[in-house]
């Protein structure tokens, strides 16, 4: 099973990076790395990922008057339609055929 590379503070550790086809890892590696570790401190950069929330979706259709304005469903990417539901809470914009799904 192989291992996966972190980076730290944009640094990426030896101990953690895969073996390509059984190779040893580089020496100019291990260089690059130690001197990382001196500059900056050992602690992980914690990174925010954005997740989704459930939504009680509340869909409601916006219609275009004219052929001017048209929609895209971010579902199936079909369209363009010239009316669309829109969901209030989270703006989420679906066709007629995605709404029952959602």
């Amino acid at each position: 099973m192989a291992r996966q590379a972190t980076i730290e503070f944009g640094c990426i550790q030896p101990s953690q990076v895969p073996l390509i086809n059984h190779h040893p890892i580089p020496a100019n590696l291990h260089k690059v790395s130690d001197a990382c570790s001196r500059d900056q401190p050992k602690q992980r950069e914690h990174l925010s990922v954005t997740m989704s929330v459930a939504c009680a979706h509340s869909f409601q259709m916006i219609k275009s008057e004219t052929t001017l304005v048209q929609w895209l469903c971010h579902f199936c990417r079909s369209g363009p339609h010239w009316a669309i539901f829109e969901c209030s809470y989270c703006k989420l914009q679906l066709c007629r055929a995605c709404t029952k799904s959602a």
